[in-house]
């Protein structure tokens, strides 16, 4: 019988399972060191008490020691553990960042060559038609249109597809305060944190990327949309330029798929 396939599928589950495996095994060390320690207990009391009250500290360790070592292997293993969930854990986040990375600037070179070829103002009517049809896809229902108190005006938000109620007086005033926390000394400043900033839901990948001082936000708002029910609604997208962002969580820029050995993690 093959069992390359098998054991290949196993180590493929095992990596793609990795943080929860870590996670177990600490919980699983962490306990069998206290079981160990408190098994050994009593053989360590009585062999502190042959010594007498005299004795000294390094000979205490000397006779406890070698009692104690099950009890400090498995706490050993624990502190491994939760080190290696850590490591394997940055590690996805970076290659997570990395796709998206390498996908936003593939995207960005396209639209580049789109506005060359057909010429901006045809470009901007593609852009803003692709936007108008990815927001028709979600439309707002009473359950997914978030309301930020901040007015009645109802926007999408392209980045995350997400709805939400403000005014666009209330967004820019938002884009503005956020700005000026970054020109104020905000090293950087996450993409969750300008939704926080706008009342709206945070997203998954929201901590991957973000703004700086010198990638400061600058929000392009589209009006007179109107959904198939008639309903006027605004789409909240960004510009990307030399001083604009998001950028990656490190400040960097993406790089295209082509560019294969950039989009590695360790190049970050």
């Amino acid at each position: 019988m093959n069992f390359k396939p098998v054991l290949n599928n196993l180590w493929k589950w095992t990596k793609r399972n990795s943080t929860k495996l870590l996670a177990a095994g600490a919980i699983t060390a962490e306990a069998l060191g206290f079981w160990f320690m408190h098994k050994e207990a009593p053989v360590v009391r009585d062999r502190l008490e042959e010594l007498g009250p005299d004795a000294k500290w390094y000979e205490k360790v000397k006779v406890a020691g070698p009692v104690y070592l099950p009890a400090i292997g498995m706490l050993a293993l624990s502190v491994g553990c939760i080190i290696g969930g850590c490591a394997m854990g940055e590690k996805k986040a970076a290659i997570m960042a990395s796709l998206y990375s390498a996908s936003e600037a593939s995207l960005r070179r396209l639209e580049e060559k789109v506005v060359k070829e057909i010429g901006p103002e045809k470009a901007k009517v593609l852009h803003d038609q692709a936007s108008k049809d990815l927001a028709e896809a979600t439309p707002p229902t009473p359950s997914n249109v978030k309301d930020t108190g901040k007015g009645n005006d109802l926007f999408f938000e392209r980045k995350t597809g997400q709805w939400f109620r403000s005014s666009y007086n209330a967004v820019m005033n938002d884009a503005n305060t956020f700005n000026k926390y970054l020109i104020d000394g905000c090293k950087m400043l996450d993409f969750n944190e300008w939704l926080d900033c706008l009342g709206a839901e945070r997203a998954e990948f929201g901590d991957m990327f973000g703004f700086g001082p010198d990638w400061r936000l600058n929000v392009v708002i589209t009006g007179d949309c109107k959904l198939s029910d008639g309903q006027l609604y605004y789409i909240l997208d960004y510009a990307q330029g030399h001083d604009y962002g998001p950028v990656m969580y490190n400040g960097k820029r993406g790089v295209e798929f082509r560019q294969i050995d950039d989009c590695f993690p360790p190049s970050y």
